[in-house]
């Protein structure tokens, strides 16, 4: 019988709205779900496939979500937690990963040094541009294992899903809601509320102090200002949050990324940040530019290049 070369897509639902997606546009899985509906998926093919064809070599390609997921599968091939042999994974490539380990030492840095600086063990290996930040839900902890050299990683400058600066606490900040279930607001809710309390209980009794004066000079302040000319109080409270210190005084307190993230936007220079990789995601297009954007001196595209590359693989070994 002649060797032959077949390919798949695994089908899943893919959403990421849980209660707030279900209000917005009706999508009610959360990213958690979508993530471990698609991770099961794929796994149960692949047990499937090694069950009726033990022999058969396997590459796996994800975009986007479909990344997350056959990032978490080969994760745990490569990290021998699978019921697939690693030793029959041939290639893999990841577009757009939102688990994209970060390649520079400095996660806050808006741009990426010129050549990829690996910060965890087992990272995957990267090809094209190096951005700033990493994924959007944080790199997978345990990386690819004996597949490191064999998982190959694009993202494109400017995509917030696999390249986020940490420096966008605002759209960091939304990610934990989109794995939240409607049973699930309620205990979030209160966990948050606790570890606020439990913050404040902690917190240095200098910052203590130091917040509570500022707020007592602010309160003081623009009361003073709205009595002489109540006309004045809007631009007396925009002064307090653009350009006094008492916002930054109450974070050492506070410590929740929530409240960061509101403080960020109060902050020129973390605003523009934020601002640039919005229009960069929803006007540029850089999410979806894959078949487009240069990663070599040649030219090619990321699809281009992985084409290539996978071919290469399959050929080598006799197909």
């Amino acid at each position: 019988m002649g060797l032959s070369v077949g390919f798949e897509q695994i089908p899943y639902v893919a959403q990421v709205g849980g209660p707030i997606g279900q209000v917005a546009h009706g999508d009610p899985l959360t990213l958690g779900e979508s993530r471990a509906q698609g991770t099961a998926a794929v796994k149960k093919r692949l047990e499937q496939i090694d069950s009726d064809c033990p022999s058969s070599k396997v590459a796996i390609l994800g975009y986007s979500q479909g990344s997350l997921i056959a990032g978490d599968v080969l994760s745990e091939i490569g990290n021998n937690k699978g019921a697939f042999p690693a030793k029959d994974i041939l290639a893999a490539g990841l577009l757009s990963d939102p688990a994209r380990t970060p390649t520079t030492a400095d996660p806050d840095a808006e741009t990426g040094t010129s050549s990829p600086a690996i910060q965890l063990p087992g990272a995957e290996s990267f090809v094209g541009p190096n951005p700033g930040g990493q994924g959007v839900v944080g790199a997978r902890p345990d990386g690819f294992g004996v597949l490191s050299d064999r998982v190959t990683s694009f993202c494109g400058t400017g995509d917030g899903i696999c390249a986020l600066s940490s420096k966008s606490k605002a759209i960091a900040a939304v990610v934990p809601l989109l794995n939240l279930k409607k049973e699930d607001i309620g205990p979030y809710a209160t966990q948050r509320a606790v570890t606020l309390l439990t913050n404040v209980a902690t917190a240095d009794p200098a910052d203590i102090i130091k917040a509570v004066r500022s707020v007592s000079t602010e309160v003081g302040r623009v009361s003073l200002a709205a009595s002489v000319n109540p006309a004045s109080l809007p631009l007396e409270l925009a002064r307090v949050v653009f350009s006094s210190s008492m916002l930054d005084d109450i974070g050492q307190v506070v410590r929740m990324p929530e409240y960061d993230a509101f403080l960020s936007l109060t902050k020129p220079d973390e605003l523009a940040t934020q601002a640039i990789e919005v229009a960069s995601y929803a006007l540029l297009g850089a999410h979806t530019a894959y078949n487009k954007t240069p990663v070599d001196q040649r030219g090619e595209s990321a699809t281009l290049w992985l084409a290539k590359w996978l071919l290469g693989r399959i050929e080598a070994q006799g197909y």
